[in-house]
């Protein structure tokens, strides 16, 4: 015998009621979980989500920009004038900036029931800022000329002590007195150091450029003290460096931007030393 069913007409409103119900609910979960992408297309970050994203974009960049400056800073020629130090501080603020666009974004996505992916790009971008800034400055403090330079050229007779003085007197005058020379043995590496008061110009010559680089900043610091002793003579941007491969020029900076011309070499301001 079958079994029917029978339903009053109460019993069919309050299933229908039920029914609605769940109904409402589950268009309510699916509307959260289109927190991110609502039918309108909106996030639920609002603005704060795209100044995110836009601001870890910008993070990002800023921090490729340090790390190619200290990487190699002649090879960039939109940064290579840039200072190292106004990079890092805008790095910074960019990132702390990010951070805070990253917390404001989720506080409104939380507030509004829904998610946002803009946040999770923030903090990727806060992540690559931290390590391309971090790995610029690491490089900056171990390679204060970078890893990779430009070649200078280099035609300076370092083997040939007497066309050496021939050379340089050719651009800062002859020595009245006499090149004198001073003793190298307790400087290793050092193969020789010559003076002319007369000039008030000093070269040493080194056996690698290693040594150059470990020697130069000493030598002048020690050309500043020098010079300082007379009122004057060490201000402003008279006074220079001219450095090659295994040798290093203290003078005046005009007689080395001459001697550049014939040897090539770097010419360094004195002045610059102290900042």
């Amino acid at each position: 015998m079958a079994h029917t069913s029978t339903y009053h007409v109460g019993e069919y409103r309050k299933s229908s009621r039920r029914h609605d119900r769940r109904a409402d609910r589950n268009d309510g979960r699916r509307d959260g979980r289109r927190g991110d992408y609502g039918v309108n297309g909106g996030s639920a970050s609002g603005a704060w989500g795209k100044l995110c994203a836009i601001c870890g974009l910008i993070s990002v960049a800023v921090a490729c920009a340090v790390a190619a400056r200290a990487i190699a800073p002649e090879s960039v020629p939109v940064i290579k004038d840039l200072s190292l130090d106004g990079l890092l501080i805008a790095s910074g603020v960019m990132i702390v900036t990010t951070i805070i666009l990253i917390i404001g974004a989720r506080l409104r996505a939380k507030a509004f029931g829904g998610r946002t992916r803009s946040t999770v790009w923030g903090v990727f971008a806060v992540v690559l800022s931290l390590l391309f800034s971090g790995c610029g400055l690491a490089v900056n403090t171990m390679f204060s000329d970078g890893l990779v330079t430009k070649p200078v050229r280099d035609e300076a007779p370092v083997t040939d002590a007497a066309a050496m003085r021939k050379g340089v007197e050719s651009a800062y005058g002859a020595c009245p007195g006499g090149w004198t020379p001073a003793d190298a043995s307790n400087y290793p590496g050092v193969k020789s150091i010559e003076l002319c008061v007369g000039t008030r110009t000093a070269y040493a010559t080194f056996d690698s450029k290693s040594v150059v680089a470990m020697y130069k900043a000493p030598l002048q610091s020690k050309a500043l003290e020098l010079l300082e002793t007379h009122s004057g003579e060490a201000a402003g941007s008279d006074w220079a460096t001219l450095t090659g491969t295994k040798w290093v020029i203290v003078g005046k900076k005009q007689p080395a931007q001459k001697l550049q011309k014939a040897w090539g070499g770097t010419v360094e301001d004195l002045a610059t030393v102290r900042k």
